[in-house]
């Protein structure tokens, strides 16, 4: 026969000591969730080792989510453009059998570059944009760039004799996003410069 869940009844406040021990050992955030993990653990009877497990499961995902956001702010990722905010137009017409392929990056993993094509406004920097973010939650290093900029940084970096330094940080990267959304004369801006590592690359976001 089940044992019913136990009502969950008050939760005792956490108390200054504790919250000092919590900060003491950088786990601060826990305690906005604590109280609700007290009734959840009261309710349902957990042991005192499933209840531990429960908070520091909690901390993980929180410190997981933590890095995961800084490691895309560094990698230049737009935040907002993620795989589940991608919505094609209703009226585009595409393979979608890819996605999935791509969404796996088994692609990157095998050392293979991916060119996106379409007409303007139908989400391709959005994708590429989408992919990265899925690479960094998969611990993969990932930089998003406008092609503009790259060539003109690599540009710049011969003026002070960094372009090896530049050209290892770009090709050392698991998945590189590279943005040619807007027409430009790249030759003229340096583009020789980078035809070695191009095989380097994950992902290509290119406007038709």
């Amino acid at each position: 026969m089940n044992t019913p869940p136990a009502p969950a009844g008050p939760v005792d406040p956490i108390g200054a000591d504790l919250i000092a021990l919590l900060k003491t050992l950088k786990l601060g955030a826990l305690k906005d969730t604590l109280p609700e993990r007290l009734a959840l653990a009261r309710q349902h009877r957990l042991s005192h080792v499933a209840f531990l497990e429960l908070l520091l499961a909690d901390e993980v995902s929180r410190r997981e989510s933590r890095s995961a956001t800084l490691r895309s702010a560094k990698a230049g990722l737009d935040r907002s453009m993620r795989i589940d905010t991608w919505n094609a137009l209703d009226d585009l017409r595409y393979d979608r059998s890819p996605l999935s392929d791509l969404v796996s990056l088994r692609f990157a993993e095998a050392g293979h570059s991916v060119l996106v094509l379409g007409p303007v406004g139908v989400g391709k920097t959005h994708l590429a944009t989408a992919l990265g973010h899925v690479a960094i939650r998969r611990r993969m290093t990932v930089l998003c760039a406008r092609a503009d900029k790259l060539f003109a940084r690599l540009r710049a970096a011969r003026l002070d004799n960094s372009v090896e330094a530049e050209m290892r940080r770009i090709a050392t990267v698991d998945l590189l996003v590279l943005d040619l959304s807007r027409p430009r004369n790249y030759p003229e801006m340096g583009i020789g410069v980078v035809t070695g590592c191009v095989v380097r690359v994950g992902f290509w976001d290119v406007w038709a």
